[in-house]
């Protein structure tokens, strides 16, 4: 199967804020969630993750990538000021997303605290970069 190209979507800061504010959302959805089902919180957790790594993207780079695999948003995290780090996070976050999503097995509470952890951190690294939304 041909690998679809990738998509630059170019943003500007104001809009950066906006992808911070809808990832912010989507985590108090997942906390809610929790209690009810560990992988539809982690699901939402997972999205908000994918949404605030695009906003510190469009944040210092102007853009963010759309494309088939995350892989490639974790290439392009690289590129920020501490990049490694926050792709390094942005990557195990992501590890097990297809299964979550499509698998029948359980997801354990501790995946889900390693997921949350992981959104808290990059929201919190979001709102120093950015500015936290009103």
């Amino acid at each position: 199967m041909a690998r679809t190209q990738l998509r630059k979507r170019e943003r500007n800061r104001s809009e950066a804020k906006i992808m911070l504010k809808i990832s912010r959302e989507m985590f108090a959805a997942a906390k809610r969630e929790s209690t009810i089902s560990t992988r539809v919180a982690v699901v939402l957790a997972q999205n908000a993750i994918i949404r605030v790594c695009d906003a510190l993207c469009v944040n210092e780079l102007g853009y963010y990538i759309q494309g088939q695999s995350h892989n490639d948003a974790v290439e392009v995290l690289k590129k920020l000021r501490d990049g490694k780090k926050l792709a390094m996070t942005l990557s195990n976050a992501l590890s097990d997303k297809t299964t979550v999503g499509y698998d029948i097995a359980a997801v354990s509470e501790t995946r889900l605290t390693k997921v949350f952890r992981a959104c808290e951190n990059l929201i919190n690294e979001a709102d120093f970069r950015i500015g936290k939304p009103k």
